[in-house]
């Protein structure tokens, strides 16, 4: 795995291209986001994967015509991977997130 700081630099690097980003950070049974603009983001997923978190990838949020469009990527480090199935898991996120702003571009 990366380590933090590299985590955090693709966050930011990501942002770069986003309307928001977000590092998804799962636990058994929550997940919390390390937002890009976050002022103490490597304190939060350091504090996050020291409590038992496992960062899984990014989920970002474009302005699309008059809507927006959500997407995710998971982390090759969990890509294709036989314990947890992040890519699912990213997906229903985004579903979830595309559900509670009431558009369906997931």
């Amino acid at each position: 795995m990366r380590s933090t700081p590299e985590l955090i630099a693709e966050l930011e690097q990501e942002a770069k291209n986003h309307w928001y980003v977000a590092m998804v950070v799962g636990f058994e049974n929550s997940t919390i986001f390390v937002q890009a603009e976050d002022k103490d983001r490597l304190a939060m997923l350091n504090s996050a994967i020291q409590a038992g978190g496992i960062p899984v990838g990014l989920i970002a949020t474009d302005k699309s015509g008059t809507g927006l469009a959500i997407s995710v990527r998971c982390y090759p480090e969990y890509q294709n991977s036989e314990e947890f199935d992040a890519e699912n898991y990213l997906t229903s996120l985004a579903e979830q997130v595309a559900g509670s702003l009431g558009g369906p571009d997931a």
